[in-house]
C-alpha cells in the first residue's frame, strides 16, 4: 500500500485508497460510507502541522467528514510516534516534568495525552 503523502495529490490514487482502507477497517469509518462519497475540497492547513487533509462528502446523508492518517495525533497536536515515547515512560510512573525535560511540550499536554489514551 502507498504512503499518505504519495496519493494525497492524485485524485483517482487516493481514491483507490480510501477505498482500500474501507475494505480492510470498516470500523474505522461511518457505515454510510458503504453508499458511496464524494471528495468535498480541502481543509486549511494546521497551523501546527503543515499537513494538507482531505473533506469527503457522503452521499447518503451528506455528511461531511475530514480525512486525515492515523501517524498524526487527535486534533493534530503531534505525531503518535512522538506521544508514544512519553507515553511509554509515563507507564512506567515517570513524573511528567521529567517527560517534559526529556521530550519538550507541557506537563498538561502529557496529561491529556495519557488521559485520552487511557
Amino acid at each position: 500500500m502507498r504512503s499518505y503523502a504519495e496519493v494525497l495529490h492524485n485524485r483517482f490514487e487516493f481514491r483507490k485508497y480510501i477505498d482500500d482502507l474501507i475494505s480492510c477497517f470498516p470500523e474505522l469509518f461511518p457505515t454510510a460510507i458503504q453508499q458511496g462519497y464524494r471528495f468535498y475540497g480541502w481543509s486549511k492547513t494546521s497551523q501546527k502541522q503543515a499537513l494538507p487533509r482531505r473533506r469527503i462528502q457522503l452521499l447518503s446523508n451528506q455528511a461531511e467528514y475530514l480525512l486525515h492518517p492515523c501517524f498524526m495525533f487527535p486534533y493534530l497536536r503531534a505525531s503518535t510516534s512522538f506521544v508514544a515515547e512519553g507515553l511509554f515512560l509515563r507507564r512506567y510512573n515517570v513524573p511528567y516534568h521529567a517527560v517534559v525535560t526529556l521530550l519538550g511540550k507541557d506537563a498538561m499536554f502529557w496529561y491529556r495525552a495519557e488521559c485520552f489514551w487511557a
